[in-house]
């Protein structure tokens, strides 16, 4: 990640999540000069979050608003890297779930424009997180997915979020100043849409005349393809 960014918007789909989820730990610590910060991820099931349980019930912790009291403090996460989120940076997590909830939990009260095409999830699996200790699983997934401020799961009924939009509302509601850089990891198809609703953000004159909102940046892991 370039260091020159004041804004970040990490997208991922499925197991993508490995490739930004360092990212969102660097842009969140003290030394970063990001101030602006969100996390999306897509995955099929909400048991998938247990992929990164130690990690996502930390980053949780960082939210504004968060309850010390959740089971997820500190003290159960030892192996967790460590970040310290000044009050001046803005975070927010956006998880979307594709597929219907068996459980029929209840849906996020806001529900973003979708495309009914394949999701961004994807079928590999990680390594179980190591770091939650000995919660049951099914305990571990509903600690997880409680919500809190700046955190939010969005159910979607075998579809998928659409990537232009959150790069829409990312950049109206979020950018105030600075440079942006989106950073993404996940299916081709997910790449395909990222790089061009980036390219669309661009406007070389805007950035010519000084104003650096206009300078949108794009990395993709090209690992995914």
């Amino acid at each position: 990640m370039d260091d020159d960014f004041s804004n970040i918007l990490a997208i991922s789909g499925g197991t993508g999540i490995t490739y930004t989820l360092p990212v969102i730990m660097k842009a969140l610590s003290d030394a970063s000069p990001a101030r602006n910060i969100e996390l999306v991820w897509t995955v099929r099931h909400l048991e998938n979050l247990a992929w990164i349980a130690s990690e996502l019930a930390y980053l949780k912790s960082q939210l504004d608003g968060f309850q010390a009291d959740s089971p997820y403090n500190e003290d159960k996460l030892e192996k967790a890297p460590i970040v310290s989120v000044e009050a001046k940076k803005r975070f927010r997590i956006n998880i979307f779930v594709t597929r219907p909830d068996p459980r029929k939990h209840q849906q996020a009260s806001w529900q973003p424009p979708v495309d009914k095409g394949n999701d961004f999830g994807d079928s590999d699996s990680l390594s179980q997180a190591t770091s939650i200790d000995t919660m049951p699983f099914d305990r571990r997934v509903e600690e997880l997915s409680r919500q809190c401020p700046n955190f939010r799961i969005t159910w979607l009924n075998n579809a998928r979020p659409d990537v232009p939009s959150l790069i829409d509302t990312f950049m109206s509601e979020t950018v105030e100043q600075g440079r942006t850089q989106v950073i993404g990891s996940g299916p081709p198809d997910l790449g395909t849409q990222l790089r061009a609703a980036v390219a669309a953000k661009n406007v070389p004159g805007n950035v010519w005349r000084g104003d650096e909102t206009s300078d949108v940046a794009c990395v993709w892991d090209d690992r995914m393809g």
